[in-house]
């Protein structure tokens, strides 16, 4: 089945956008909510398993992410701010 979502942005802007919906999307993925006061401590943060409520494919990659922003941290994974 088809819907249309609406994804808020930090600048306040909404995309909308088509989407599939299944029952079962995916395993839990591991995340962490991070600030800027936290980031020199990010090796020691501990993140917990999470189900994502949606995920997007290329064409609206762009969309929610600051490429330019990315930092490599010391375990070799890169940091991606995103625009949500």
């Amino acid at each position: 089945m088809k819907t249309v979502v609406g994804i808020r942005l930090t600048n306040e802007e909404t995309i909308q956008m088509e989407v599939n919906t299944v029952d079962y999307l995916t395993n839990d993925l591991q995340v962490a909510d991070l600030s800027e006061q936290n980031l020199e401590q990010l090796n020691e943060l501990h993140g917990e398993w999470k189900k994502p409520d949606l995920l997007i494919g290329a064409n609206y990659f762009f969309n929610f992410i600051e490429p330019s922003k990315a930092k490599r941290i010391n375990s070799g994974f890169y940091l991606v701010e995103t625009k949500v």
